[in-house]
C-alpha cells in the first residue's frame, strides 16, 4: 500500500474469481473514484473458497412511479427501499435483499 497526496495505491495478488463482483463494491465504496488495473501474474494452486456477499439487490424492471403496494411487498422482504410515488427507472436499485442465496 502506497499513500500519495490525493490517493492510495494498493497492490495485491488476487485470483481472478475473487474480483468477480468487486468492481461494484469498489465503485460504491470510493464514490466512483476507484480504479482497477488487473495484470496476469501467473497460474497458482487453488487457495480455497472466497467469501460471498451475503446480500443482493432488488432492481426495477421498468420505468415509472413506485407504488405503495409494491414497496410494501419489498419492505416485507428487506426492510428498506424507495419511497412511494418516487420516479424510478429500469435497472434502478430499489432495495436490498438480505435473504439472497450466495452462489458457490
Amino acid at each position: 500500500m502506497e499513500h500519495h497526496p490525493h490517493s492510495v495505491e494498493l497492490t495485491a495478488i488476487i485470483p481472478t474469481r475473487g474480483l468477480i463482483g468487486f468492481e461494484t463494491v469498489l465503485v460504491n465504496t470510493t464514490k466512483g473514484l476507484g480504479i482497477i488495473i488487473a495484470l496476469f501474474h501467473g497460474y497458482g494452486p487453488h487457495k480455497g473458497e472466497i467469501r460471498n456477499r451475503g446480500t443482493g439487490v432488488l432492481v426495477s424492471m421498468e420505468n415509472g412511479v413506485s407504488t405503495a403496494y409494491a414497496l410494501d411487498t419489498i419492505r416485507s422482504v428487506d426492510g428498506s427501499s424507495s419511497d412511494p410515488q418516487e420516479e424510478i427507472y429500469e435497472g434502478m436499485i430499489v432495495g436490498e435483499n438480505a435473504a439472497t442465496k450466495t452462489c458457490p
